[in-house]
């Protein structure tokens, strides 16, 4: 087939820009990420977040910054306050792992690597990762956070918004 360009985007095999509405669901916005577990208490210096949605594609991108934490809370740990829920079919089905990054961390034991993915609609579970080992789903005993510390991360999940 051929490659039609118009304005930049190549639209290819025939489609005809002039009726194509590819690009008719694309949004970009920003949301407010939290980390998260069961009755955690957090102080922030900065929590930031920006997606992008093309039809039921969301990436996103994010960092918080921890001032404060009064209490490490119990149980899984998360981050929350994703612009979309993910896609019903998404949630626990290991279709993508994406990196956090992390800044003043100290690993427990001998995990050495976080990822993010989806266990719930709402939110992104953090997966611990060890030498020789399966992933385990992270929780408050597999480190130490407080002041200084800081999450970052890029990923992309499906939405059925």
């Amino acid at each position: 087939g051929t490659m039609v360009v118009a304005n930049g985007i190549c639209i290819g095999n025939g489609i005809n820009n002039a009726s194509s509405n590819i690009l008719d669901d694309y949004e970009e916005g920003t949301w407010t990420p939290a980390l998260a577990t069961a009755s955690v208490n957090v102080g922030y210096s900065a929590q930031s977040g920006v997606y992008t949605k093309i039809g039921n594609m969301v990436t996103c991108r994010f960092q918080v910054n921890l001032n404060a934490m009064t209490s490490n809370g119990s149980g899984q740990v998360f981050i929350g306050g994703l612009p979309f829920n993910t896609d019903t079919d998404g949630v626990n089905a290991n279709l993508g792992r994406s990196p956090l990054q992390v800044y003043q961390v100290d690993f427990l034991g001998s995990a050495f690597d976080m990822m993010l993915f989806s266990t719930s609609a709402e939110r992104m579970s953090i997966l611990f990762g060890a030498d020789n080992a399966p992933w385990t789903v992270g929780t408050v005993s597999n480190w130490v956070v407080g002041s200084g510390s800081i999450f970052t991360a890029i990923f992309s999940y499906l939405t059925d918004a």
